[in-house]
């Protein structure tokens, strides 16, 4: 569990998150700066260009696996959530339409596969890429769908 942190020289207040001043270069394996952002259970370095974001989706209670500011041959931001609950808010949030999915019809990660005697799990994962020109919309988006959610919580 990680300590509370606060404010230093090092460290900028975001509300109830934090966000370092100092950029971090690439580990070996890695092709981005990244700046350290702290809110609540999650410590970890994020790309530069995407902090303040994912700073916004932990706030907003969207859980998150990964992320790349510039992710694939497209140049595109990318974000793997934690489950499809998390993808739905998200969707949700950015378009402002409810999506539905009355389908029963779709595959649960919960029955193993067998592959021979041996039962496997298929690693399914649920992420989003963008444009990073719609950027700005998207943590726009973010925080009113944040504010609108903790005006509700106030009611």
């Amino acid at each position: 569990m990680n300590s509370t942190p606060t404010e230093t020289n090092t460290t900028k207040k975001h509300e109830d998150g934090y966000i370092s001043v100092e950029k971090k270069t690439p580990k070996a394996g890695y092709n981005h700066d990244t700046f350290r952002v702290m809110y609540k259970d999650y410590d970890e370095d994020i790309d530069c260009r995407i902090a303040e974001l994912l700073l916004e989706m932990w706030r907003f209670r969207l859980s998150t696996n990964n992320s790349c500011e510039c992710h694939g041959h497209f140049d595109e931001i990318w974000i793997q959530f934690e489950s499809e609950d998390d993808l739905m808010a998200f969707v949700n949030a950015i378009w402002g339409i409810q999506i539905v999915d009355d389908n029963e019809d779709y595959m649960e990660n919960d029955e193993p596969i067998h592959k021979g005697d041996r039962p496997c799990y298929a690693p399914f994962g649920y992420s989003v890429s963008f444009d990073p020109e719609h950027y700005s919309m998207v943590l726009n988006q973010i925080k009113k769908a944040k504010e609108k959610a903790s005006l509700a919580y106030l009611v």
